[in-house]
């Protein structure tokens, strides 16, 4: 995973986050929290769990959101590269 700046996401008021728009028959949504950027560019498939009712008091600093293909495939990027995973990181303390 190639780090770039997090967006930054306000935690003040939230309790619980889900993810409402994307299509859970066409894609999958899984996430993990960590507390520096090292812990987040080290990060394993076995860090990331499934993205459904969760507390938002458990959010370290980056929560990383993993969005895959149900069926497995890959994404389309531009120059004809391809992605098995796209990831959205948010930085909850900025």
């Amino acid at each position: 995973m190639r780090w770039v700046p997090p967006a930054s996401m306000n935690m003040d008021k939230a309790a619980t986050l889900n993810v409402t728009s994307l299509n859970p028959g066409t894609y999958s949504v899984t996430y993990a929290s960590f507390s520096t950027t090292a812990e987040a560019t080290a990060a394993t498939d076995a860090d990331f769990v499934p993205f459904r009712d969760v507390d938002a008091s458990g959010i370290n600093k980056y929560l990383v959101l993993k969005i895959t293909k149900a069926d497995s495939s890959n994404f389309e990027l531009a120059d004809d590269c391809t992605a098995n995973a796209v990831y959205i990181v948010f930085d909850t303390q900025a």
